[in-house]
């Protein structure tokens, strides 16, 4: 049976995205015959999003180790890495003597020394890359690995108006944003439902603990099947723009995109060529009175939103993970 060492992180100062998406490549890998293996920094909070068949082994601190991690690596035959800021110097470490095939999820066009696997789902992720041919480069939409409860979704059809939106800003919301948009959102005349998705081990969600109370609903530690019933009931989302944003363009949500990160501008502006995301504020705008409510009205015509969903789901089929999978198990017999 064929070896795969994911190297992955996630909890709250890094948030859940790396952690979504390793967990759903590594289901697909686990369906192709791959034996999985799941090497993890980070909290508890994580271990949901990794299929039942994949070993997952807690290390506290494998960024800065890179020995340990070449051991991990020479035990396989693929060794896939989703994490920021690993230098030249680890990966010349991690790589010595390994014969396998390298895989590396990136977001910001940084692909590594070595030669390998880049996989990048963003809509604007060919531009990235233009002299990369060292790389086997898996890069646009149809690569965004998403989990299983996002493929093939039904079309959407957008109600006549907005009566239930759902509010969910990353892992940690390092913002803080949340408890002020429920201050700010609960009073409006619309008398919006809101439902506010968060995990367990956000900086905030003791305190939505204490202001959420009916007809508003709190969600905590949401797997994937909650997730898009969540989105699927909601008229309107607000949320970070990270990987979040891809499930809701998968199911035909309608948002509003918060840019919590510098790291995000680029894949806002592509959202926003696609069509897909209309209103964009940053988390210093989202924060000022009047800005978000008058983002999430413009948001509020049928017209507006339906269009959205539709370039959202023409965009975003859900199958990312499966098409990187079978690409992977395609160029392991020429690495």
């Amino acid at each position: 049976m064929t070896a795969v060492t994911v190297f992955t992180v996630g909890g709250p100062s890094v948030g859940l995205g790396h952690v979504a998406r390793c967990g759903a490549l590594s289901a697909e890998l686990v369906d192709l015959g791959f034996q999985v293996t799941i090497v993890l920094q980070g909290s508890e909070a994580c271990l949901h999003f990794f299929p039942v068949a994949a070993r997952v082994v807690t290390v506290a601190d494998w960024m800065h180790d890179p020995e340990t991690c070449r051991e991990r690596a020479l035990a396989s035959q693929i060794a896939l890495f989703d994490c920021y800021g690993l230098s030249d110097a680890f990966y010349s470490t991690v790589f010595e003597g390994f014969a396998g095939l390298p895989v590396f999820f990136d977001d910001l066009g940084r692909t590594p020394w070595c030669r390998g696997v880049v996989i990048n789902g963003a809509p604007h992720a060919a531009s990235l890359y233009p002299d990369r041919v060292e790389h086997a480069l898996l890069v646009g939409a149809e690569y965004q690995s998403l989990r299983p409860d996002f493929q093939d979704c039904e079309r959407r059809v957008c109600s006549a108006s907005v009566k239930r939106m759902v509010i969910t800003l990353g892992g940690d919301d390092i913002r803080s944003l949340a408890p002020p948009f429920f201050e700010r959102l609960s009073v409006m005349p619309e008398h919006w439902e809101l439902t506010f998705i968060t995990t367990g081990s956000s900086r905030t969600c003791g305190v939505l603990r204490t202001l959420v109370d009916e007809p508003h609903r709190l969600v905590i530690d949401a797997d994937g099947a909650t997730m898009r019933r969540e989105f699927s009931l909601a008229d309107l989302a607000i949320t970070a723009a990270g990987q979040t944003t891809f499930e809701t363009a998968a199911v035909g949500l309608p948002v509003v995109v918060i840019q919590v990160a510098d790291n995000q501008r680029e894949l806002v502006r592509a959202w926003q060529a696609l069509g897909y995301v209309v209103n964009v504020l940053s988390w210093f705008d989202a924060s000022s009175p009047g800005q978000l409510e008058s983002a999430v009205r413009a948001m509020a015509p049928h017209e507006i939103r339906q269009l959205v969903a539709a370039k959202g789901q023409r965009a975003i089929d859900g199958r990312g993970a499966s098409r990187i999978a079978k690409r992977i198990k395609e160029l392991l017999v020429h690495a």
